[in-house]
């Protein structure tokens, strides 16, 4: 069992947006846009990151980011390296 572990939070321009995005990468939400405020939590497994609304963030400019090292099933193989920010 692990019992410790990180939980980035990261900027999201749009909160849908971000939703869906990771929904298609096998993350699940946990508010699903329900929840009185502007955040969101997703999950795979022990993965889990946190995002708050952020809709005039300059992505070009921000220094927030994390990466995620995912096993993709076909088509995809293999490993996926996603940045975000």
């Amino acid at each position: 069992m692990r019992t410790e572990r990180t939980e980035p939070i990261l900027p999201a321009r749009n909160l849908d947006e971000t939703r869906a995005f990771y929904e298609k990468l096998g993350f699940a939400p946990w508010f699903g846009g329900r929840g009185p405020w502007d955040y969101e939590i997703v999950s795979r497994g022990h993965l889990v990151v946190h995002f708050f609304a952020e809709r005039q963030i300059a992505l070009h400019l921000t220094h927030s980011g994390t990466v995620i090292l995912l096993m993709l099933s076909a088509p995809a193989w293999g490993y996926m390296l996603f940045c975000s920010t």
